[in-house]
């Protein structure tokens, strides 16, 4: 049975990093980018406002492209890490409330780079929080400051493992 590990946070929390270093504790599990398919569709596109632009465009046209980004990756494995999901509508269809579990990891000074990201993670978070009340979802708010994270990817990968 799949467990998957969402990793959410702002544009420079550290996800991807965080993610790389989980999936080391993980046995080397599959990360798969909630945002990959943004780059892959634009790939001329660099700035953070143009591949928001970019991608609320192509949602508008087919929501489900994300959906289908992350599905057309399957594994074998039994972890599967989702780093950077900041649709909330992808989060409640991908996230399954009684075994998979929620990071949410946050910079000192990081801010979102736009308003729509803002909301998307906003609205993942109180849906993560719903889940944690509703059916004890392992939900984490991990806390990073330069190198020193609160729960570090050893700890989370032991809580996982320990599930």
């Amino acid at each position: 049975m799949l467990t998957r590990i969402f990793i959410i946070g702002h544009t420079s929390a550290g996800k991807s990093t965080y993610a790389r270093q989980l999936a080391v504790v993980l046995g080397k599990c599959p990360i798969v980018s909630g945002g990959g398919w943004v780059r892959e569709a634009f790939p001329n596109v660099t700035d953070p406002e143009g591949l928001t632009n970019a991608a609320r465009a192509a949602l508008r046209s087919n929501p489900d492209r994300s959906l289908a980004w992350v599905g057309d990756r399957p594994t074998t494995s039994t972890y599967q890490i989702v780093e950077g999901i900041r649709n909330p509508r992808d989060f409640a269809y991908l996230c399954d409330p009684l075994k998979d579990i929620v990071v949410f990891l946050r910079a000192a000074g990081d801010l979102p780079a736009t308003t729509w990201e803002a909301t998307g993670v906003g609205a993942i978070h109180k849906l993560a929080a719903f889940y944690a009340e509703t059916w004890d979802t392992r939900v984490l708010w991990v806390q990073r400051q330069g190198d020193r994270v609160q729960w570090s990817a050893e700890e989370v990968g032991v809580l996982v493992k320990g599930a």
